[in-house]
Protein backbone atom coordinates (compact mmCIF):
# COMPACT_ATOMS: atom_id res chain seq x y z
CA UNK A 1 0.00 0.00 0.00
CA UNK A 2 2.75 2.51 1.10
CA UNK A 3 4.73 2.24 -2.47
CA UNK A 4 1.88 3.76 -4.38
CA UNK A 5 2.40 6.81 -2.63
CA UNK A 6 4.22 9.37 -4.76
CA UNK A 7 5.81 12.05 -2.81
CA UNK A 8 4.84 15.59 -5.01
CA UNK A 9 8.44 16.64 -4.65
CA UNK A 10 10.27 13.65 -6.10
CA UNK A 11 10.13 13.75 -9.39
CA UNK A 12 7.32 10.93 -9.85
CA UNK A 13 8.74 7.80 -8.11
CA UNK A 14 7.63 6.59 -4.78
CA UNK A 15 8.06 5.11 -1.73
CA UNK A 16 9.64 2.09 -1.86
CA UNK A 17 7.13 -0.15 -0.20
CA UNK A 18 9.37 -3.14 0.50
CA UNK A 19 12.38 -1.50 1.93
CA UNK A 20 9.61 0.69 4.68
CA UNK A 21 7.33 -3.00 5.12
CA UNK A 22 8.49 -3.43 8.70
CA UNK A 23 8.63 0.14 10.06
CA UNK A 24 5.21 0.50 8.68
CA UNK A 25 3.69 -2.51 9.57
CA UNK A 26 5.60 -1.27 13.10
CA UNK A 27 3.47 2.41 12.92
CA UNK A 28 -0.08 0.43 12.61
CA UNK A 29 0.79 -1.86 15.69
CA UNK A 30 1.52 0.58 17.41
CA UNK A 31 -1.78 3.12 16.86
CA UNK A 32 -3.63 0.02 17.99
CA UNK A 33 -1.61 -0.45 21.10
CA UNK A 34 -1.59 3.69 21.76
CA UNK A 35 -5.42 4.11 21.19
CA UNK A 36 -5.70 1.09 23.36
CA UNK A 37 -4.31 2.37 26.23
CA UNK A 38 -5.69 5.97 25.51
CA UNK A 39 -9.14 4.78 25.81
CA UNK A 40 -8.26 2.45 29.31
CA UNK A 41 -6.35 5.00 30.95
CA UNK A 42 -9.73 7.14 32.08
CA UNK A 43 -12.37 4.82 30.04
CA UNK A 44 -15.31 7.68 30.91
CA UNK A 45 -13.31 11.10 29.81
CA UNK A 46 -11.94 8.99 26.89
CA UNK A 47 -15.29 8.22 25.29
CA UNK A 48 -15.82 11.32 23.37
CA UNK A 49 -15.10 11.76 19.80
CA UNK A 50 -13.65 15.52 20.74
CA UNK A 51 -11.13 13.24 22.99
CA UNK A 52 -10.78 11.19 20.00
CA UNK A 53 -10.18 14.07 17.73
CA UNK A 54 -7.72 14.94 20.21
CA UNK A 55 -5.81 12.17 20.40
CA UNK A 56 -5.62 11.45 16.46
CA UNK A 57 -4.72 15.44 15.96
CA UNK A 58 -1.34 14.79 18.52
CA UNK A 59 -0.75 11.80 16.67
CA UNK A 60 -0.48 13.61 13.44
CA UNK A 61 1.66 16.78 14.64
CA UNK A 62 4.21 14.08 16.27
CA UNK A 63 5.04 13.62 12.44
CA UNK A 64 5.34 17.49 11.64
CA UNK A 65 8.08 18.17 9.90
CA UNK A 66 9.47 20.46 6.95
CA UNK A 67 12.86 18.77 5.53
CA UNK A 68 14.55 20.08 2.55
CA UNK A 69 14.47 18.78 -0.74
CA UNK A 70 17.63 16.94 -0.86
CA UNK A 71 17.03 15.70 2.38
CA UNK A 72 13.43 14.30 2.04
CA UNK A 73 14.67 12.75 -1.37
CA UNK A 74 17.74 11.13 0.33
CA UNK A 75 15.58 9.69 3.23
CA UNK A 76 13.22 8.25 0.93
CA UNK A 77 16.46 6.18 -1.23
CA UNK A 78 17.93 5.42 2.28
CA UNK A 79 15.95 5.66 5.10
CA UNK A 80 13.72 2.14 6.06
CA UNK A 81 10.77 4.65 7.53
CA UNK A 82 8.29 6.13 5.56
CA UNK A 83 8.16 10.01 4.81
CA UNK A 84 6.94 11.41 7.96
CA UNK A 85 3.57 12.56 5.82
CA UNK A 86 2.99 8.87 4.69
CA UNK A 87 3.19 8.02 7.67
CA UNK A 88 0.27 9.77 9.00
CA UNK A 89 -2.28 9.32 6.49
CA UNK A 90 -1.14 5.04 5.98
CA UNK A 91 -2.18 4.47 9.58
CA UNK A 92 -4.83 6.60 10.05
CA UNK A 93 -6.69 5.67 6.93
CA UNK A 94 -6.89 2.48 7.75
CA UNK A 95 -7.68 3.00 10.75
CA UNK A 96 -11.60 2.72 11.60
CA UNK A 97 -11.74 4.82 14.74
CA UNK A 98 -10.36 7.66 12.92
CA UNK A 99 -12.97 7.53 10.32
CA UNK A 100 -15.64 7.48 12.89
CA UNK A 101 -14.17 9.86 15.24
CA UNK A 102 -13.67 12.47 12.42
CA UNK A 103 -17.12 11.13 10.08
CA UNK A 104 -14.48 10.42 6.57
CA UNK A 105 -17.49 8.82 4.10
CA UNK A 106 -16.72 5.69 3.18
CA UNK A 107 -14.37 5.17 0.25
CA UNK A 108 -13.02 8.57 0.92
CA UNK A 109 -8.87 8.95 1.48
CA UNK A 110 -9.17 8.67 4.42
CA UNK A 111 -11.80 5.80 4.98
CA UNK A 112 -11.34 3.44 2.17
CA UNK A 113 -13.53 0.53 1.72
CA UNK A 114 -10.40 -1.71 1.82
CA UNK A 115 -8.70 -1.29 5.15
CA UNK A 116 -5.22 -2.51 5.86
CA UNK A 117 -5.47 -4.63 9.17
CA UNK A 118 -3.12 -6.79 10.81
CA UNK A 119 -4.60 -7.56 13.82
Amino acid sequence: EYGTEKPDWFDGNHVDGEATLGENIADEGGMRFAFQAFEKSHPTERKSMAAHRLFFTAFAQNWCENDSKDSAIDALWSDEHSPAKYRVLGVLSNFAPFSKAFQCPLGSPMNPRKKCELW
